[in-house]
């Protein structure tokens, strides 16, 4: 009796363990399916803490801020209303984070309020802020990334740049010339969504495409 019990045993084992091992394989299959897509957008993330409020009310101070960083992988280059992180053209290693307000070829000007006006468009109200009356004859611009709309009104338009002006500003000893300015290629100007308290490009200029880490995508 004890003998056969034993064999009993032995051959519940044996199929347990085959069993077993045909199980191992699904879910080695399932584990990969699941883990390779994880992995793959943990490396296209990256995070910075946001130290100041240069960007409210889109994001807090002291928000992490989660962007991509293969967004412009393959000769990409950002858009307008994108907001970015990248290195700061004046101190290389130090990394900012501003909205793309201007990109190569626009003609960029920002009066004192903190208002832009590209390419003729002009902001009646910045990221966050209540609109102004609309005014006749305004017509809407929405960006297609985020939703970001300025408005276009009849006689606010920036005067355009003529051959022979100055193309703008790259330099970062503060004397800026005064506006417009045209993006240089290879460039993006960028500013604060917070106009009234950011450093951006209207005190150092523009920011090379190079020097562009990601997407700002959300923040935590």
């Amino acid at each position: 009796m004890r003998s056969g019990a034993v064999c009993g045993k032995r051959w519940r084992r044996a199929v347990a363990r085959r069993m077993l091992a045909h199980m191992k394989r699904p879910l080695l299959v399932v584990v990969a399916a699941l883990g390779v897509p994880a992995a793959a957008a943990l490396v296209a993330l990256r995070w910075n803490r946001l130290p100041s409020s240069s960007m409210e009310p889109s994001f807090a101070t002291g928000s992490l801020l989660v962007s991509n960083r293969f967004a412009y992988a393959g000769g990409g280059a950002p858009a307008r209303g994108d907001a970015i992180v990248f290195f700061y053209p004046c101190q290389p290693g130090v990394e900012f984070a501003k909205r793309v307000v201007a990109v190569e070829g626009d003609v960029v000007s920002v009066d004192e309020a903190g208002f832009a006006t590209v390419n003729g468009v002009r902001e009646t109200a910045r990221r966050g802020e209540p609109w102004h009356e609309a005014l006749p004859g305004c017509t809407p611009v929405r960006f297609a990334h985020d939703g970001y709309e300025t408005l276009h009104c009849p006689g606010e338009d920036s005067t355009p740049l003529r051959d022979g002006e100055p193309l703008g500003w790259g330099g970062c000893d503060g004397n800026a010339p005064a506006f417009p300015w045209k993006v240089p290629p290879g460039h993006v100007f960028v500013l604060g969504d917070n106009r009234p308290n950011s450093s951006d490009s209207r005190h150092w200029g523009f920011v090379p495409v190079g020097h562009v880490l990601g997407r700002i995508v959300g923040s935590l």
